[in-house]
């Protein structure tokens, strides 16, 4: 199943029936909510995550490191729209900051299906996939 980027799933929570909300905690990244007794972390911004797929073989994947488990896992690059960033440009530009791979053309980033991240977000990321990033930079 494929998505586009104006799935209401990826802009709004959709647990409206868990009532009451109160907000926990709130700063310029995220906001905290106890949504009838589920805690959820909601991003201020869209998030992007991006599946880079060479030469339909390999996926590239990038290593950072996360003070709380003290390692550097790997992960798919990812990340938040700046201010008035449509989502393929966030992928465009978080493949390029946590890779170092430039994409020109976002017309070779493909929509794929919303990606819940975290089990516990109720706005989920859009999710882009492409191929063969090395032989077309």
């Amino acid at each position: 199943m494929k998505s586009d980027i104006s799935d209401h799933r990826l802009v709004a929570p959709q647990c409206t029936s868990l009532l009451p909300v109160d907000t926990v905690h709130k700063n310029q990244w995220f906001t905290v909510c106890n949504r009838g007794g589920y805690y959820t972390i909601e991003h201020n911004h869209p998030q992007v995550m991006i599946l880079p797929i060479v030469d339909q073989k390999a996926i590239v994947m990038v290593r950072a490191y996360r003070p709380i488990i003290a390692d550097t896992p790997l992960e798919l690059p990812s990340g938040g729209a700046i201010e008035r960033e449509i989502p393929v440009e966030a992928a465009r530009r978080e493949l390029s900051e946590e890779t170092g791979i430039t994409i020109h053309d976002v017309e070779r980033f493909e929509v794929l299906s919303p990606f819940g991240a975290y089990p516990t977000k109720p706005a989920i990321s859009s999710l882009f996939s492409g191929s063969n990033y090395y032989g077309r930079i």
